[in-house]
């Protein structure tokens, strides 16, 4: 399973490892520009999750599934119309989460791939623009800005949980933390023992740091970040109390979202990056073996 998530509509053209494309990524830690796409599906995409050979995408107006078991040709095995431009989407047994911007959380019954049903809506008093689900509690960035906690387990009837005021582009979860992704508040992490009083146990950043995206691995957090040099920063959070930087690796342009598979991490891209380097939008991706040493082993620039 991968997850990749976007915020805005200029960066619909990047979801290329995610589901709305499929990469080829042999050999790319021989030859720097070996990625290939190998398929396409969808519209304005921002956001998808993929669990085997089955992608779960925020497609404009719709949340859509995909069959990419056979990457050159994947197939639409269903759909349902949202409210609002879907942005965000994560899955958790038979039900999809989804962030419909000003519609809140919608909860989608995907047990029928072919006939997805809306099982039941939360209203958020802003713009919801990221969600991730740890065990029966939904985690929803909004534009308040705060991180909302909300009880799903039943999913018909989600209900409110707690609060916690900080930016939230991206948050990712294992166990009792959750990892906020909090732009120039750096990485938060947060005890959610308590859903109803979430709070601060640590924090990672830097003069300069803009995180907008987290991903986990074991005792690693995987950070995509617009700092004064943009790039993936890899921080060891075995200590949530006090995170220390591991590796990291300069980006072409500004990063947006990142995810990870096998010895690599793909990070998606958008504008421009350091002074005097021409605009690239599109992926780069790193080996991450070591993650001390970070190394870009390739890149594909979207025309978006």
């Amino acid at each position: 399973m991968f997850k990749v998530n976007r915020l805005a509509p200029l960066w619909m053209m990047m979801l290329l490892v995610a589901g709305m494309s499929r990469l080829n990524l042999s050999g790319a830690a021989e030859v720097i520009q070996n990625i290939i796409p190998q398929g396409r599906i969808g519209g304005a995409t921002y956001a998808s999750h993929v669990e085997a050979t089955t992608a779960y995408v925020a497609e404009g107006f719709f949340a859509t599934i995909a069959d990419v078991s056979t990457p050159a040709q994947p197939q639409v095995l269903g759909r349902i119309r949202l409210p609002r431009p879907a942005v965000d989407v994560s899955k958790s047994g038979s039900y999809c989460y989804v962030a419909d911007s000003e519609a809140g959380l919608k909860i989608v019954d995907v047990s029928n791939p072919a006939a997805p049903t809306l099982a039941g809506t939360f209203a958020t008093t802003q713009s919801t623009l990221t969600v991730d689900v740890g065990g029966s509690i939904a985690y929803l960035g909004t534009q308040v800005p705060d991180l909302e906690l909300v009880d799903v387990s039943n999913p018909s009837s989600p209900a409110p949980l707690g609060t916690f005021p900080t930016l939230c582009y991206d948050v990712a979860t294992s166990g009792t933390l959750a990892f906020v992704a909090a732009g120039t508040q750096g990485l938060r992490i947060l005890n959610v023992s308590t859903p109803a009083t979430p709070t601060q146990v640590g924090v990672y950043g830097s003069s300069g740091i803009n995180v907008r995206g987290v991903v986990l691995r074991g005792s690693l957090a995987f950070l995509a970040s617009n700092d004064t040099t943009p790039g993936l920063i890899i921080v060891d959070v075995s200590n949530p109390a006090l995170p220390i930087f591991v590796g990291s690796a300069a980006t072409a342009s500004l990063p947006i979202g990142i995810t990870l598979n096998g010895t690599h991490a793909t990070v998606g891209e958008f504008g421009t990056g350091p002074p005097l380097t021409p605009p690239f939008n599109g992926v780069e991706v790193f080996d991450i073996s070591n993650p001390a040493a970070p190394a870009l082993t390739g890149s594909y620039k979207t025309g978006g």
